[in-house]
């Protein structure tokens, strides 16, 4: 849905499409909608400040490099210069980021690029691996350390906080035997 509202297609004129693929009600999609088009003018109205900041910061930047540059001409000894260098490299590797970053939001304001993300990053990675980001979970690295049964149903918790409630058998640990089958069925060919 927000690629399509990105390229500026109305949402109604989508909405039977979309019931039908994703298996929403009418209510579920308008909220869907309403919520991703506020999201979508909050970023867009943001997007001059963000810019007029990043001027700023840019601005104050160069500042600081002039004056480090006079730092070092002035400076007594080999160790001072070098860590002045170091400093001044820093802020120089800074600039050219902060340059950069402004040039896209720039770019992405003279174009009408909305740039939205929806969720983490670990979430992100989880697509393309499942059992990394179970691995990566606080938990799964306490239950790691752990033996016995309860670390067993441990990692059963944190596989179904990634995957679902799934159906519970009368069995102690047939549900983690389970979720990893639903879990091999779910990863990508």
């Amino acid at each position: 849905m927000f690629a399509d509202i990105a390229r500026g297609a109305d949402p109604a004129a989508l909405k039977s499409e979309d019931l039908i693929r994703d298996g929403l009600t009418a209510r579920q999609y308008n909220t869907i909608a309403m919520n991703l088009k506020g999201k979508i003018d909050a970023i867009k109205a943001r997007c001059v400040g963000l810019i007029s900041e990043a001027r700023a910061r840019i601005k104050k930047a160069k500042q600081v490099i002039t004056k480090l540059d006079l730092a070092i001409t002035r400076a007594d000894h080999d160790a001072e210069r070098r860590r002045l260098r170091a400093k001044r490299h820093r802020k120089c590797r800074r600039l050219a980021r902060q340059s950069a970053r402004l040039a896209r939001m720039q770019s992405d304001q003279d174009t009408d690029t909305v740039r939205l993300c929806f969720g983490g990053r670990k979430g992100f990675r989880a697509q393309f691996d499942p059992d990394r980001l179970l691995h990566d979970t606080a938990c799964d690295l306490r239950a790691g350390s752990r033996s016995g049964r309860g670390a067993h149903r441990h990692r059963c918790a944190a596989l179904s906080r990634v995957r679902g409630p799934q159906p519970a058998t009368r069995r102690g640990s047939r549900p983690c035997r389970q979720r990893a089958a639903v879990l091999d069925r779910h990863q990508p060919d």
